[in-house]
């Protein structure tokens, strides 16, 4: 049997490929991005579409009813339809992911997971951004600048699995371990 991951990476490939076609891959993306933050806010929707022990036309239903709601492109609309049939509803989530990554790669994106003592002015998220473009090759850097009291200065970037620790909290262990192995 396949493993979800890649059964979502080749849903995802697929609806990119749709989106490369059209000129329509940010549309895409944001309107799965959109099902994700309903799903989110209304839970109780996500688990009726992700069960099938509840009844295929109410399935159906509250599936037309979000994307009348979401007002979601055709292809969209089919797309998610196609995911209800085949009981896939609930790789959505990895399906995003998935469909991001895709995007990312096609359009050059580099995204960042950013942690800051205190939160970053928009002159050195700026910064920040140039210098990620830069040392990636990336012709766009998105952030996700979050702060963590903890790290009590400076900033820890997180780029896919790679961990860049500019911290304060990180230098000091850093002497400290030193200091200790003397």
């Amino acid at each position: 049997m396949i493993g979800s991951k890649t059964l979502a990476y080749r849903y995802a490939r697929a609806l990119a490929d749709l989106g490369l076609a059209q000129d329509k891959l940010e549309e895409f993306g944001r309107e799965l991005a959109s099902i994700k933050e309903l799903f989110e806010s209304v839970p109780d929707s996500a688990q009726i579409l992700k069960k099938p022990l509840f009844p295929k036309d109410k399935r159906e239903l509250l599936l037309s009813e979000i994307i009348s709601q979401l007002n979601l492109s055709q292809i969209t609309s089919n797309f998610l339809t196609q995911l209800l049939e085949k009981n896939r509803i609930e790789i959505l989530n990895l399906i995003l992911e998935s469909y991001q990554e895709i995007v990312d790669q096609l359009v050059s994106r580099i995204r960042a997971k950013v942690f800051s003592a205190r939160p970053l002015l928009d002159e050195e998220k700026n910064k920040l951004a140039q210098t990620l473009k830069r040392r990636f090759g990336a012709k766009d850097a998105v952030l996700d600048c979050k702060v963590d009291v903890d790290l009590i200065g400076g900033v820890k970037v997180e780029i896919r699995s790679v961990v860049f620790d500019a911290s304060l909290k990180n230098q000091l262990a850093r002497i400290q371990s030193q200091l200790v192995e003397e």
